[in-house]
C-alpha cells in the first residue's frame, strides 16, 4: 500500500506503507488537519511517536522540519520507515526501534510531539504526561487515537474526524 506527502519540498511523493495491517497510516484528511493546525514547521525539532509507516514525520521533513525522529517497536515500521528514509536524502532523520514511552525518558526536547499509538492498546493519559515533559516552550503535541476511547483532558483541544481523534496540547 502506498501514500502521498501532501505538501512541502517532495508533495506528491509516494511513501511505503508496508504490507501488515498492523501499520494503519493516518489518512490524508487527518494529516492535512495535522498541518493546518501546527501550522508552519520550518526548523522545528520533530518527534514521530508510534511512527508506523512514518507518515507524519515524512509529510514534516518535506514541509521543513530541521529534523525527524521517528520511534516504532515494530521491526516491519522500522523497515519501511528506512525503506521511505531513501526519499529524503537532505533531511536529518532519526530512526529508533524502541518502546515510544521508554523512549520519552531518555529523549531531548522537541518543539512537535506526534504520537499515533495503537488504536484502543495505550494509556493516552499516561502517555500525555510523559510527552509534555519533552515539549520545548510554546511547543505543541498532538495524539491520534480513536474518538471511542473517551479521552477529552481538560487542558487539551479536541478536534474529530470520523473515527478518529486528535487531542492537541500546547506548553
Amino acid at each position: 500500500m502506498r501514500t502521498s506527502i501532501l505538501a512541502g519540498s517532495l508533495k506528491g511523493r509516494k511513501l511505503n506503507t508496508g504490507l501488515s495491517h498492523d501499520i494503519r497510516p493516518t489518512s490524508s484528511r487527518v494529516r492535512e488537519s495535522i498541518f493546518n493546525i501546527i501550522g508552519s514547521i520550518k526548523d522545528e525539532k520533530v518527534l514521530d511517536l508510534y511512527s508506523g509507516a512514518g507518515t507524519l514525520g515524512f509529510e514534516a521533513a518535506s514541509r521543513g522540519a530541521g529534523s525527524v525522529t521517528f520511534v516504532d517497536n515494530s521491526v516491519e515500521a522500522i523497515d519501511v520507515i528506512q525503506i521511505n528514509a531513501q526519499l529524503f536524502p537532505e533531511a536529518i532523520l532519526t530512526i529508533v526501534r524502541g518502546d515510544a514511552e521508554k523512549f520519552l525518558y531518555q529523549s531531548k526536547d522537541y518543539d512537535v510531539i506526534l504520537a499515533d499509538p495503537p488504536y484502543g492498546k495505550a494509556n493516552l493519559e499516561d502517555l500525555a504526561q510523559k510527552a509534555i515533559k519533552r515539549l520545548k516552550k510554546n511547543g505543541i503535541m498532538i495524539i491520534e487515537s480513536s474518538k471511542n476511547e473517551n479521552w477529552q483532558p481538560a487542558e487539551a483541544r479536541i478536534k474529530t474526524y470520523g473515527d478518529t481523534q486528535l487531542t492537541i496540547f500546547r506548553n
